[in-house]
């Protein structure tokens, strides 16, 4: 009887740990689990993050090489209105040093 009642005490009390334990091992489960989730979201974050930046970065690229585009234009503009006041210049002064060299002669 005293044995039966102490197996029964021992039983109760192992049934009693399991319990616990078992409880503490769904826990550790239960936030693996969260942190398995939370890690896929921040790898979620960080793809979404990186595709966004990827693309900010490609329109950045495609507004600096327009710009540049834009700028030779006017660059080229720019020396052709040169050669052209050149060309103006260099006809006016011919044609000033010939009136009045042919004045001179008279």
């Amino acid at each position: 009887m005293i044995l039966s009642t102490f197996i029964i005490a021992i039983v109760g009390t192992l049934i009693a740990k399991l319990r616990n334990f078992k409880k503490k091992l769904d826990m550790i489960e239960i936030l693996t689990k969260s942190q398995v989730k939370m890690k896929q979201q921040a790898e979620q974050r960080d793809k979404k993050f990186e595709e966004r930046f990827i693309k900010s970065n490609d329109a950045v690229t495609k507004q600096i090489s327009d710009l540049c585009d834009k700028m030779d234009r006017k660059t080229e503009q720019l020396e052709d209105k040169i050669e052209n006041v050149e060309r103006n210049a260099t006809a006016a002064l011919i044609k000033y040093l010939s009136e009045n060299a042919f004045d001179r002669k008279r």
